[in-house]
């Protein structure tokens, strides 16, 4: 449990067989690369195909998504495969400019009607001519009149855009002079250009049906793109090796339970493997190891900051004050078990399809099952108190925090003191830490302001010890120690200034401990929406018992969907917010860097 321990890795052999060993790396699967050499970038040849591969994936699985159809085991060649699909693509694109250009016609002629070119070149022969002409209100006034008496066929037509006035001119003959703009309209007629938009459309929907079928064989696209990725990481790792004459080398970190398997890999190369623990300079990869329930809450860790490799995995640290604090802003069994249920149902339907999401899908039912026992004994049950229901009172010992609920500045309080005992883990964690290091001086300030807690507790919560002796003990060491231990230098005045500062600095503390207010808050308005839930559904199934009964059940299902959803993404913002921000940043350092070992991709995927 906690962070895997770490070998520091070296493989050294003739150049000759270097891309072999790169191949044996990557086949092992084991070893995270670290750069030795002169980066370069891969060949443009190699970058290219991932990139070709990745976007003809990422098109499939779009398609994939939109059709619902699912991969099947057929076997069918690769190559043929990939052809057939750039050839369709090529085609729909070359079908696709061609539609573009059809509809562009007909946004042209539509206005004008349906006519033959054909026909009014064959009338231009015989001295009768036709012209299509727009204009603009302004100008038409303009306009000689013999244009229009001279015309033995005359129509106006509505056009769009600035010169929204048109005209088809009839003449036999000369045609008299005008200012307005004549139409260069396409050479095709409307009847044509609507004939072959239909057949090209015809065209094109068939070529989708094929690309839509391509979506069965989604596996093999998947392993065309495996293993375009598998050989773009070794020409990535080989154009990072050192190189020294004959020689190359390859350096990395490996978990030590792998490093045995990791040799064995090279028994048939002529290749040295070497292994040592990491110093303290070394930028050691993080990779977490948590126990079944745990291991759920990774995600969450990661998502904000790994820690180094020299500081402890703070997910146990974060996991059983996430699921409480999420548990006390939800406050309602029933809603933890819709979370439940919803965890289980995304788990259920998304976890083929979406594996790497699953973690957070179990995290939901843990977070489900926390908010369960806790709105449980609670007695809150959808916005009703059960300890006010007469059939829950021969239980009613099982809802022993039940004034949480019911007194809001119980609530309060209560969020107060979980503030200072994590608070208190935060600074208890960093004792240790310390002390591990032997970083003396940071264990007597952190033991300074680990007193302000207990402290903060007697002074708020024990009426009877607000003057004692015990308290301005604790509150002088507590002094004592922030003043004069919390910067390490041996200039008197310089520590003492520093001190000074971190003493003014205490006041971040206690906004730390306010913050934890948000749990109050957020477990009192959850219930509250709640209860005005149900007491409006009875006041109007009581208006009206009938018609009422179907309003108040539609009120009901709405009110609580709704506030379920808003409790959800409050309690998940602000636990991980009391977490991240308030404990996490009194002990934690972070900016590790994920374990990321050179893997077939191919081999993974099969």
């Amino acid at each position: 449990m906690g962070i895997v321990r770490m070998k520091k890795i070296y493989l050294t052999g003739p150049l000759r067989v270097r891309d072999e060993a790169v191949l044996v790396c990557q086949n092992a699967g084991v070893l995270h690369i670290k750069d030795l050499g002169n980066h370069t970038e891969p060949a443009q040849e190699v970058a290219f195909e991932l990139a070709r591969s990745r976007r003809i994936l990422d098109h499939i699985t779009k398609l994939s998504k939109k059709s619902g159809i699912e991969p099947s085991d057929v076997n069918i060649d690769e190559q043929q495969l990939i052809d057939n699909y750039e050839n369709i693509m090529s085609e729909k694109s070359a079908l696709e400019q061609e539609i573009s250009t059809l509809e562009k016609e007909l946004r042209v002629l539509k206005p004008w009607g349906d006519f033959s070119p054909d026909d009014l070149s064959i009338l231009k022969n015989h001295n009768i001519s036709f012209y299509f002409v727009s204009t603009t209100s302004k100008e038409l006034k303009a306009v000689d009149s013999d244009v229009f008496s001279k015309a033995f066929y005359l129509k106006k037509i509505e056009l769009k855009g600035p010169r929204n006035i048109g005209f088809i001119l009839g003449y036999s003959g000369e045609a008299p002079e005008s200012d307005m703009e004549h139409q260069q309209l396409p050479d095709i007629s409307l009847h044509t250009v609507e004939q072959q938009l239909k057949e090209k459309t015809a065209v094109l929907e068939d070529l989708d049906n094929k690309l839509t079928g391509l979506c069965a064989h989604k596996k093999i696209f998947e392993n065309f793109f495996n293993r375009n990725q598998s050989a773009y990481d070794r020409a990535k790792v080989r154009s990072g090796t050192l190189e020294d004459g004959p020689l190359f080398s390859i350096g990395g970190f490996a978990p030590s339970v792998h490093v045995d398997t990791l040799i064995r890999h090279f028994k048939k190369l002529p290749v040295v493997v070497t292994a040592e623990d990491p110093s303290d300079e070394d930028d050691v990869p993080i990779k977490l190891k948590n126990g079944p329930v745990i291991r759920y809450f990774e995600p969450l860790i990661k998502m904000f900051n790994l820690p180094t490799y020299r500081e402890p995995d703070p997910t146990i640290l974060v996991a059983p004050f996430m699921a409480v604090f999420f548990a006390f802003c939800f406050g309602d069994a029933a809603y933890g078990l819709g979370l439940l249920g919803l965890g289980s149902l995304l788990a259920w339907k998304f976890g083929k399809k979406s594996p790497d999401a699953v973690p957070f899908f179990r995290l939901l039912q843990i977070l489900g099952v926390s908010t369960f026992v806790i709105g449980a004994v609670m007695g809150q049950f959808f916005g009703v108190n059960l300890i006010t229901v007469s059939w829950a009172k021969p239980v009613k010992d099982v809802f022993f925090i039940a004034n949480l609920a019911t007194d809001p500045m119980q609530l309060f309080y209560f969020s107060i003191k979980l503030g200072l005992i994590q608070l208190g883990v935060a600074f208890i964690i960093k004792m240790m830490i310390s002390l591990q290091r032997k970083e003396y001086q940071i264990l007597l300030s952190t033991i300074g302001l680990f007193l302000l807690l207990p402290l903060g507790w007697f002074l708020l919560f024990e009426d009877g010890m607000k003057n004692s002796v015990p308290v301005l003990s604790i509150a002088g060491i507590s002094v004592f120690l922030i003043l004069f231990f919390s910067f390490p230098d041996k200039n008197f005045f310089k520590r003492f200034g520093a001190g000074l500062w971190a003493l003014y600095g205490v006041s971040g503390l206690l906004g730390d401990i306010i913050s934890y207010a948000r749990i109050f808050g957020l477990g009192l308005s959850s219930g509250i929406i709640a209860m005005v839930v149900n007491n409006m559904a009875v006041d109007i199934f009581h208006s009206a018992p009938v018609i009422g009964a179907v309003f108040a059940f539609i009120l009901l299902v709405v009110g609580h969907l709704f506030n379920f959803a808003m409790a959800i993404m409050g309690s998940l913002v602000h636990s991980a917010r009391l977490n991240f921000l308030e404990y996490y940043g009194k002990f934690f350092d972070g900016g590790g860097k994920p374990y990321t070992p050179l893997i077939n991709r191919e081999k993974t995927n099969q």
